[in-house]
């Protein structure tokens, strides 16, 4: 097929998150009827922790990411920083720099091993503080902790799954990829329903993810040789470690680290609050709704993340107005799909909810529509941010980490006077004041983009983008008919 509504690796990808839309749908309402609020914030909290062990990462994922897309458009040096970027000259081949993309591999071969190591910290001395107060109100259940340790495993073998994904992401095969998270992701559902329909606890539950996150891995790292034998290139030395592109990928990863980590103090330090309030329901009630909100967010998300190494190689072009023209189509599509799901969530969430269980329901409408701005601002500010870094220069991190910071101290103070409409209200007020507003600024001066020209034009290039790729796919589908 020549041309469809997005290209087949944006297809590919939203049909990896739509089987995790699949989980709202299936699995969800099965947890809710099945599981006692305990056992639904064991399980939410879970996610949440899965989520902190990843910042292991360190923003290296990223930063992996945008280095193999540079080596795949032929070039020899990783950019530093904007300087950099701006001054580069190099008459670009745009065939794939082999030999580089080589060292990048066996260089994060090390990088990898030194981050799993880290998170193993992270898991042994946070995990147990967070969970303290959901275990003491189950009573201690063994079962609770055996789900625990039996997450770690899980989160080392996605720690180093990054490390191929962020490889085929740069080569390309965005598509491939997602196929594989879908296929796998299917399986992963089906086993989840059959331990909630058998009512088994939530240990089978995250037995279930070691699973997945076992063939996932193993199915991506045999993707990436099998590139590399194709291009008649044996990776001979894999402990080779090349200082110099370490050096260029510090430059930025330890930014988008520090980003990282404020980042999920934006996200998830609220659920890390709530999850030490001794009121159970209410905690199972933010949780659900958080963690709806982010599947939602996350699936139109991938609407511009999922085609960001074309953005890059734009970038690595300087060609700005391609960046611009496309970047515009998929940030429109993305928030279109965003804001239509959020609506029909205010509208059908609670009665859905109330025919599974009497007790459950999404925070209070006030707090959720709050809640739901909030993301909105943040995800369109996230899009910028995406685009921005494809100079490999990072300025988010004070703004970010601060604001986490606040975020997450702040709230704990917040908390026991005015409630979840408190911690909900310092985060809006947070973002608002730094983030929603810092990268967009950035993002347009460097697309050479006015501001007020981009409150017009970002609408009407978004929709016509939207239209010309809906058009095209009807056409291409007539004609085979």
């Amino acid at each position: 097929m020549i041309k469809k509504i997005l290209n087949n690796a944006t297809l590919m990808s939203w049909a990896s998150y739509f089987v995790q839309f699949g989980s709202v749908l299936f699995v969800f309402p099965l947890l809710i009827k099945v599981y006692s609020a305990e056992e639904q914030n064991l399980w939410w909290m879970l996610n949440t922790i899965v989520g902190l062990a990843m910042l292991a990462d360190s923003g290296f994922g990223a930063v992996l990411l945008r280095g193999v897309a540079y080596f795949n458009t032929g070039a020899d040096y990783l950019p530093r920083n904007k300087e950099e970027f701006e001054k580069k000259r190099e008459n670009l081949s745009f065939e794939p720099n082999v030999n580089k993309l080589a060292d990048l591999l066996t260089t994060s071969n090390r990088i990898y091993s030194y981050l799993s190591l880290f998170m193993l910290l992270i898991l042994i001395v946070a995990g147990p503080l967070i969970l303290m107060n959901i275990m003491k109100m189950a009573n201690q259940r063994i079962d609770f902790w055996v789900a625990y340790f039996l997450l770690i495993p899980n989160c080392v073998i996605m720690i180093m799954t990054v490390r191929w994904r962020s490889f085929l992401r740069g080569l390309g095969f965005i598509a491939k990829e997602a196929r594989i998270n879908t296929n796998i992701g299917v399986v992963r559902l089906i086993g989840f329903i059959i331990v909630l329909l058998l009512k088994l606890p939530p240990v089978y539950l995250v037995a279930c993810m070691v699973v997945e996150t076992g063939f996932r891995f193993f199915f991506l790292r045999n993707l990436v040789y099998k590139w590399f034998r194709e291009k008649d290139k044996k990776i001979e030395h894999k402990r080779y470690f090349d200082k110099e592109i370490f050096d260029s990928l510090w430059t930025a990863t330890w930014k988008e680290g520090l980003i990282q980590w404020g980042n999920y103090l934006l996200g998830s330090g609220n659920s890390i609050i709530m999850a030490q309030i001794s009121n159970a329901q209410l905690m199972a009630n933010f949780l659900l709704t958080t963690r709806v909100l982010n599947i939602i967010a996350s699936i139109s998300e991938i609407t511009l993340f999922s085609n960001i190494p074309k953005i890059y190689k734009f970038a690595a072009k300087n060609d700005r107005q391609s960046m611009k023209i496309n970047a515009a189509g998929y940030m429109f599509l993305g928030l279109s799909i965003m804001i239509t799901a959020y609506l029909l969530l205010i509208v059908f969430g609670n009665p859905a909810l109330s025919l599974l269980n009497k007790d459950s329901r999404l925070v209070p409408m006030g707090i959720l529509i709050l809640m739901i701005l909030t993301q909105v601002l943040d995800s369109h500010s996230t899009f910028h941010a995406g685009i921005y870094i494809s100079t490999n220069h990072v300025p988010f991190v004070i703004p970010t980490l601060v604001t986490g910071i606040v975020i997450l101290g702040g709230g704990f103070l917040i908390v026991p006077k005015f409630g979840l409409m408190g911690i909900i209200v310092l985060k809006f007020v947070g973002q608002l004041a730094f983030n929603n507003w810092y990268s967009v600024i950035l993002s347009l001066h460097l697309l050479k983009w006015r501001v007020k020209d981009y409150l017009f034009e970002f609408p009407v290039l978004g929709s016509r983008f939207v239209y010309e790729k809906v058009k095209s796919f009807l056409t291409h589908n007539t004609r085979q008919s």
